[in-house]
């Protein structure tokens, strides 16, 4: 009735649909996600207000998106719902301090991107295939899966993925909500500015 069209990006190897290359981001690639608004708007060229919300991973991902892309994005709004802020640090603790919710996440992780695509995945690295497999924690998994994010190191990695190395090239209105209590989007980490 008001006109609103809406709409859900999923990351690579989500929504049961597998992968057809040997790649994926566990924090999910902003250039998808340009790729992904690009299409939108491309389909709804009249449309005259494009807003995103992101949650969990995807709200990490919508902050390095929007900083990454700065005035050249035509989403007007954003709202980031519960955002791991550093990636360097949000996964350390949840296997310490949640060790069944690190359980249940990392499982789900396997299940989602290696479990269904280990023949594709093994031509891109074998090791790096590996230690996602054996990873006992939603860390190590993160730590590991760089390869298949398309980097050479889990320092290129989190350079380019963190989304606390775009917040401040944000330009566009964006409201970041999360609990204090949350599992990875630890306090400590929670910038007020």
């Amino acid at each position: 009735r008001r006109g609103w069209r809406s709409c859900v990006f999923n990351r690579r190897g989500h929504g049961r649909v597998s992968l057809t290359s040997p790649s994926f981001n566990i924090m999910g690639d902003a250039a998808d996600t340009k790729a992904q608004v690009d299409f939108v708007t491309a389909k709804y060229p009249s449309a005259s207000f494009i807003g995103m919300v992101g949650i969990s991973a995807g709200s990490g991902l919508l902050v390095t998106y929007l900083g990454k892309e700065g005035d050249n994005t035509p989403v007007q709004a954003a709202c980031s719902l519960c955002p791991a802020y550093d990636i360097t640090q949000a996964f350390t603790k949840v296997a310490e301090n949640y060790a069944m919710v690190d359980s249940h996440i990392l499982t789900s992780m396997k299940k989602c991107f290696i479990r269904p695509n280990k023949n594709i995945l093994s031509t891109k690295s074998q090791t790096a295939l590996d230690n996602c497999t054996q990873a006992t924690t939603i860390n190590e998994f993160i730590n590991s899966h760089f390869p298949f994010a398309g980097y050479e190191t889990l320092e290129e990695y989190f350079s380019d993925n963190n989304p606390m190395e775009f917040v401040d090239d944000i330009v566009r209105p964006l409201m970041v909500v999360n609990s204090e209590d949350d599992m990875v989007c630890l306090p400590e980490n929670i910038r007020e500015d």
